[in-house]
């Protein structure tokens, strides 16, 4: 196990206060995505033998009681590679792989450009209601 990820608080004072470690194995790693767009949710995203899990944190608590706060949301799904944008109210666009079963064109946004998002490569995106997706488990 390696510690990818170390994040510090710095506080008031100018000292920084250790918050929290992720550790991953030898096929994976830990980093921070980010955090919305207004700044409520704190992201860190996981591989593991290149596939991309979110856990998905209300920043404020996680800053606060980093060490017992638990994800809001948890999105690992094989077929949703990156999460490209995060706003407050839970809406997340992920680039969407497609399979040709589980999903269609359909789903597929359209206004891409509004999320300054550009692949060297055909895209589908899709935007997902964590608080929605959350409420149905």
């Amino acid at each position: 196990m390696y510690d990818d990820l170390l994040l510090f608080e710095k506080t008031q004072a100018g000292r920084f206060r250790f918050l929290v470690n992720e550790e991953s194995s030898m096929v994976g790693q830990s980093y921070l995505w980010g955090f919305s767009q207004g700044g409520k949710y704190l992201v860190i995203e996981s591989t593991e033998e290149g596939h991309a899990g979110y856990q998905i944190y209300e920043a404020e608590a996680f800053i606060e009681f980093p060490q017992t706060t638990h994800a809001s949301f948890v999105v690992y799904d094989y077929y949703l590679p990156s999460l490209i944008a995060l706003d407050d109210d839970g809406a997340a666009i992920f680039e969407r792989m497609q399979d040709g079963e589980k999903h269609n064109h359909a789903d597929c946004l359209t206004n891409i450009e509004d999320y300054e998002y550009e692949p060297d490569y055909p895209v589908c995106l899709v935007k997902i209601d964590l608080l929605a997706l959350d409420a149905k488990n």
